[in-house]
C-alpha cells in the first residue's frame, strides 16, 4: 500500500517528488512520511518551515485517504480546513512525520461521514528528527462523500 500512496503523491502532488517525500508506513493506526534534509534546506542549513509544514499536512491527509480507501470511500474529497503548527526545534537532519489518531476519533468521524455525507476530524502530526520531536501540527481535515459540488 505504501507504493500505491507514493505514486499518488508523486503524480498528483508534484511538490512531494521535489521534496523527496517517501511513504514509509501507511495504515489507519499510524502513518509515517520521511523526507531528506538536502532538498528541504533553508539559508541556515536547517529544514525550511514550509517543507516541514507540508510534510506534516500530507501525513494527515495520507492517513485519512487510506482510512477512506479501506472503506471503499476513496471517491470522497479530503481537504485541510484549518491548521496550527508549533516549531519546537530546528531540524538539522532528515525527518519524518508521524500521525497516530485514536480509534475512537476515527470511528466518530466515519459515523458522521456516513450519516451526513460530510465530516471533519482533528489529526495531530509530529515531526521527528534525530530522535526528537521538532514540530507539532494540529489539523482539521474535512471529507465529503463524492467530492465538493457538481
Amino acid at each position: 500500500m505504501e507504493d500505491y500512496f507514493q505514486e499518488i503523491l508523486n503524480s498528483k502532488i508534484s511538490l512531494t517528488a521535489h521534496m523527496g517525500v517517501k511513504v514509509k508506513k501507511i495504515d489507519s493506526a499510524e502513518t509515517i512520511l520521511w523526507a531528506p534534509l538536502l532538498p528541504n534546506k533553508n539559508h541556515k542549513e536547517t529544514a525550511f518551515g514550509g517543507s516541514l509544514a507540508s510534510t506534516a499536512m500530507l501525513c494527515g491527509w495520507c492517513l485519512l485517504m487510506f482510512f477512506l480507501l479501506k472503506r471503499n470511500l476513496d471517491s470522497s474529497r479530503v481537504v485541510l480546513a484549518d491548521t496550527h503548527i508549533k516549531f519546537l526545534a530546528p531540524v538539522e537532519e532528515d525527518f519524518q512525520a508521524v500521525c497516530r489518531p485514536s480509534e475512537d476519533n476515527l470511528k466518530k468521524f466515519y459515523e458522521k461521514l456516513i450519516t451526513r455525507g460530510k465530516a471533519s476530524i482533528n489529526l495531530e502530526v509530529s515531526i521527528f528528527s534525530s530522535g526528537k520531536e521538532a514540530v507539532k501540527m494540529s489539523g482539521v481535515y474535512v471529507a465529503v462523500l463524492g467530492g465538493f459540488g457538481p
